[in-house]
């Protein structure tokens, strides 16, 4: 796995590009480079090109490693924004699981298919920190199947029982982990769930 890292940039302030076989030495080289790059403090936009990177042959144990330094280090220096660009199938839906595991919505990440919906997305994180009003994408619900589900959202589930997200498996069809009031917990697929607001 191959990575690059380029300051400046119009609306982000860091470009990072992934490529290649994601592995888990990648990874590790990655954050590591991160880690120890001064320049990244809080309050950036970032916007994480995944367009060349294959993750196909991630494991739930890759996974984890590569989200742990993430967590730590956006604990202490969070992003303005963080744009994903993930075009392809395999790569959108793990780079929705990982913003999902770092807090859905809240983690101030999004995923795009375009590189031009990303950019715009970014634009508007700078515009609405400066209090300039905007008019968002986000308004516009995307289809419930490509949606985020991140831990503790409320979802229906095809009995019609309501329950909050507590976990994710990492397998072909990627089951969600819910629990319900009873006590009771069920997996289901991503495609089966409809989100409670």
């Amino acid at each position: 796995m191959d990575f690059t890292i380029e300051f400046g940039g119009d609306p982000q302030d860091v470009t990072i590009t992934l490529s290649g076989v994601a592995s888990p030495e990648g990874f590790l080289r990655f954050n590591e480079a991160r880690l120890s790059d001064q320049r990244f403090r809080e309050g950036l936009l970032i916007l994480l090109d995944a367009s060349a990177l294959d993750t196909s042959q991630v494991t739930e144990s890759m996974f984890q490693a590569a989200v742990e330094p993430m967590i730590e280090r956006e604990r202490l220096y969070p992003p303005l924004g963080l744009a994903i660009l993930a075009p392809d199938e395999q790569t959108f839906r793990d780079a929705i699981l990982t913003r999902a595991h770092l807090g859905g919505s809240s983690s101030r990440r999004g995923v795009f298919g375009s590189r031009e919906a990303a950019l715009t997305w970014l634009g508007e994180q700078r515009a609405a920190a400066q209090g300039v009003a905007v008019t968002s994408l986000d308004g516009v619900p995307a289809p419930d199947e490509l949606r985020a589900v991140a831990r503790h959202d409320r979802v229906r589930v095809p009995d019609g029982r309501i329950g909050e997200v507590i976990g994710f498996y990492r397998e072909e069809d990627e089951p969600i982990l819910v629990l319900f009031k009873s006590g009771d917990t069920g997996r289901y697929r991503r495609a089966d769930l409809r989100s409670v607001i």
